[in-house]
């Protein structure tokens, strides 16, 4: 009952942001907590001083079989009103096993290490998005995952699509520059 809960959580929270997924119903709750025990909690703000280092990433329920992979996105590069830049990839992790429902560095693969959030002066809150994805193929290879070397512009949807990434949770958060 919890995840219905959530889901419609998730649904207000998603819509007030302007980020609604098409066709998404949530059947993982992602769980991330930063730094000064700072969770993600569907939109709200958070300071840039907490987001410097990597979050602890937490998943359930999961499929004990499965991998899933793990995007942090900012579809507001440079801002909102502007977002030319956009969606900018601030970190992508692969191969995460289902069994440790938790971000390991040990058995995950970094794809694209973690950038922290800056969003530049003046540009008002930047959201930055989580997305966790169930790999249906299994666990990925690294050179057949088709990365850009550019963290701009980074069409996540179709990074998904392109190594068959069916979306399964979704957090975020606001951080800007005061």
């Amino acid at each position: 009952m919890p995840l219905l809960t959530n889901e419609m959580n998730m649904s207000m929270a998603f819509k007030k942001a302007q980020l609604t997924p098409q066709n998404f119903t949530p059947t993982i709750m992602l769980d991330i907590k930063y730094e000064n025990d700072q969770d993600v909690a569907l939109g709200n703000e958070l300071s840039l001083q907490d987001t410097v280092n990597p979050p602890e990433v937490f998943f359930l329920p999961a499929d004990e079989s499965g991998f899933y992979t793990l995007m942090m996105v900012d579809p507001d590069a440079p801002s909102a009103q502007d977002n030319h830049n956009g969606p900018f990839r601030h970190w992508i992790v692969t191969n995460i096993p289902g069994s440790s429902s938790q971000i390991n560095g040990t058995t995950a693969t970094q794809l694209s290490s973690y950038y922290k959030p800056a969003p530049p002066s003046g540009t008002g809150p930047h959201r930055y998005i989580f997305l966790l994805y169930k790999q249906q193929l299994g666990e990925l290879q690294k050179n057949t995952t088709m990365i850009q070397e550019s963290r701009a512009r980074f069409d996540f949807q179709q990074f998904a699509t392109q190594n068959q990434l069916l979306l399964v949770g979704v957090n975020f958060f606001k951080a800007s520059c005061s």
